[in-house]
């Protein structure tokens, strides 16, 4: 039995990681943009969860960037990261401000009980001379970082609100926008937990 249950969570465990990496995005080319992205585990067993992350040309020419964090560790963590970063990218395809892409997606994961909680950071980059302008918003997630072509670092902490998900979060003053220049050279950092906790204590 002990044999059995062993394989069946392996197949599971499998099942949920292909879901997983099928749902997380191939970055795509972007003018004027060097774009990479990498995925890897913070520990063994956090390996499967709701991690995702999102590049997305937009059709005024901007570009949007997103990384979230579905709370969990399992094949329902997966299953809600996809839905969101569905959700967040409809209406960042619509062009609105950062602030209201995540109040939005807010109002519709408490309305229907897509997950338990998220993090997230939404962002636009808009091309401007010099380089681009970053307006962004983030939902108790990990604050951008900015490493500027001297090698000097910044850390981007405006726009913050609550988790996506948390009660009372969603509000009739909405949610705050920060903004940064990017200058040409840069390089814009987004990120999840797992690049900066220790697992091992």
């Amino acid at each position: 039995l002990a044999v059995d249950n062993a394989q069946l969570f392996g197949k599971e465990h499998e099942v949920a990681v292909a879901l997983q990496r099928s749902m997380l995005p191939r970055v795509p080319p972007v003018a004027g943009l060097e774009i990479s992205a990498h995925y890897f585990a913070g520990s063994e067993r956090a390996d499967v969860g709701g991690d995702w992350y999102d590049v997305l040309p937009l059709p005024d020419g901007s570009v949007g960037v997103a990384v979230g964090d579905v709370m969990g560790h399992d094949l329902i963590a997966a299953a809600a990261m996809g839905q969101l970063r569905s959700v967040l990218r409809s209406y960042a395809w619509e062009g609105h401000r950062p602030s209201e892409v995540l109040e939005r997606l807010d109002r519709l994961v408490q309305g229907l009980g897509m997950a338990q909680l998220a993090t997230c950071v939404y962002g636009r980059l808009l091309p401007v001379e010099g380089g681009a302008l970053l307006r962004y918003a983030n939902a108790g997630h990990l604050p951008p970082v900015v490493q500027r072509r001297d090698g000097a670092v910044e850390v981007l902490d405006g726009g913050k609100s609550v988790l996506i998900g948390a009660p009372g979060g969603s509000s009739e003053g909405g949610r705050p926008d920060g903004s940064a220049f990017i200058a040409r050279g840069s390089t814009l950092i987004l990120y999840t937990d797992g690049l900066v906790e220790d697992r091992e204590t």
